[in-house]
């Protein structure tokens, strides 16, 4: 047998263990999938192809901006100079060495540069990279003393944002919390390309408590590289030692520990990217309220431009800002200009928030510290 073979043969059993996972949750898993429901049924060769079916979990369509050669003049083109424009243009505010492509992996395909492929999934966690490391997340992330560092990733799509962030922190583990049926993509992308990656998959109800199954959250998190929980329990409980000050936590295990407080598990940031804005508030909020709970250092929300109307971006906002102090996302482009000045100061630069997002910039971004209280709660 060919090693692309065996190779092709492990990726279906690691198709099959999160298939038979999420088929355990029930029958709500074909309705979590929606028009991808044929997932659950995938052949060899869906599976080989896999990136060609993402777009069912927010992905863009497969071999956008990636026309044949002889497409020139047509819309496709068009897309494909739209697409390498903002590319050059992320590129001349984010730099090469945070630049990951995509591989040819599962069916992965984009327009080449360089022997390298692009796409505007690409370009969306590019952007994502680029405001972590301006914001100093990333660099935390990368060089991390100690226990290695987790992210949790509530609704992570195809797990694209996830591969990027595991490719330049190669020392994080990351835990991907949704509907298990919509965690399949992720779990077979990221173990196929992370072959030697630890996976752990948690059953309902194992993350709020030590006794409930083989495999608690804080257990799992000891070995794996990636963990895929339900959405409801992924972040049902803090890690050993991550609590909040007592009066400020009404988390089932108890715990009590102040914030200050070093745990072998370490939380640094929640990455939410569009997953939030398609949440109804509540789940925001409790979504936010866990993160908190967690020990998260930051939280990092990016919305696409225009999805909802403004009223649901500002309630996100005041539910992220209840648990971490909101800060500026300072990217600036290089073409940023001078503005004419409102006093007699002549020419002055042009603030961030003057600026707004610049055109290759494609997200609402917004990152948070953690709170050491809420305002609200009682010390």
């Amino acid at each position: 047998m060919s090693a692309g073979t065996d190779a092709s043969t492990e990726i279906y059993r690691a198709y099959e263990q999160a298939r038979d996972w999420a088929l355990a949750s029930g029958d709500a898993a074909r309705e979590g999938l929606g028009p991808g429901a044929y997932l659950l049924d995938a052949s060899p060769r869906i599976v080989e192809r896999l990136r060609e079916h993402t777009h069912h979990l927010g992905g863009a369509a497969h071999g956008r901006g990636d026309p044949p050669p002889d497409a020139r003049g047509s819309d496709d083109e068009k897309a494909r100079v739209r697409l390498l424009e903002r590319l050059a243009a992320l590129v001349d505010v984010g730099g090469m060495e945070l630049l990951v492509s995509e591989p040819a992996l599962l069916g992965g395909s984009g327009v080449e540069v360089d022997g390298a492929l692009y796409n505007e999934d690409t370009l969306t966690f590019y952007e994502t990279v680029v405001v972590l490391d301006r914001c100093g997340v990333l660099p935390e992330l990368r060089d991390a003393r100690g226990d290695r560092p987790i992210v949790w990733m509530p609704a992570p799509g195809w797990g694209g944002l996830a591969y990027q962030l595991k490719t330049l922190t190669p020392r994080i583990r990351c835990v991907l919390s949704d509907e298990p049926a919509r965690l399949i993509a992720a779990a077979v992308y990221l173990r196929a390309a992370f072959p030697d990656a630890r996976a752990r998959f948690l059953e309902a109800g194992e993350a709020g408590s030590s006794s409930a199954g083989p495999e608690p959250l804080e257990d799992a998190l000891e070995d794996a590289d990636f963990v895929f929980a339900p959405a409801v329990d992924a972040a049902a409980a803090p890690a050993r030692g991550v609590g909040s000050t007592a009066g400020a936590t009404d988390d089932p295990t108890g715990a009590t520990d102040g914030p200050e407080a070093q745990s072998p598990q370490r939380f640094e940031l929640t990455v939410s990217l569009g997953a939030f804005a398609r949440m109804a508030l509540g789940e925001v909020e409790s979504h936010v309220a866990r993160a908190w709970k967690l020990g998260s250092r930051y939280l990092y929300d990016g919305a696409p431009r225009g999805l909802g109307p403004p009223d649901d971006a500002q309630a996100r906002r005041a539910a992220i800002e209840r648990r971490f102090w909101l800060h500026e996302t300072p990217v600036r482009p290089s073409w940023a200009t001078e503005l004419p000045a409102s006093s007699d100061d002549g020419k002055r630069r042009a603030t961030f928030a003057e600026l707004g997002p610049p055109p290759p910039f494609s997200l609402e971004h917004t990152l948070g510290w953690r709170r050491i209280i809420p305002p609200g709660d009682d010390a």
